[in-house]
C-alpha cells in the first residue's frame, strides 16, 4: 500500500496528527527532527510504523526524499490498514 504524507519537521513531538481534508488523501505526521541528513525521514517512518502497529522495516520512502510531501510504500493488510485509517481523525483547520 502506499500513503501520501505531509511532514512538519522540528515540531514539539513526534506524532501522527490525522488526515488534511476530509478527502483523508494526505496524512500530517509531525516529527522533532530536522530535515537533514535523513533525519526527519528515520523520524517519519519510526511514527507511522509505532502508529500502525508494523516493523519499521516493512517501509519505505518511495517519493519526496527531500520533500516535506512524501509518499511512503508498507506492508498491511487491506482490512487493518482500513481500521486504522478510519480511527485517525481529521484536522480541523
Amino acid at each position: 500500500m502506499t500513503l501520501a504524507l505531509k511532514v512538519i519537521p522540528r515540531a514539539g513531538a513526534n506524532a501522527v496528527v490525522g488526515w488534511s481534508s476530509e478527502t483523508r488523501d494526505e496524512l500530517l505526521v509531525r516529527v522533532t527532527a530536522p530535515p537533514e541528513g535523513g533525519k526527519a525521514n528515520a523520524a517519519v517512518l519510526k511514527a507511522l510504523a509505532q502508529s500502525l502497529g508494523i516493523p519499521r522495516t516493512s517501509m519505505r520512502i518511495v517519493r519526496g526524499v527531500t520533500s516535506r510531501q512524501k509518499l511512503v510504500a508498507f506492508e498491511i493488510g487491506a482490512q487493518r490498514y482500513l481500521q486504522w485509517k478510519d480511527s485517525l481523525l481529521v484536522r480541523q483547520p
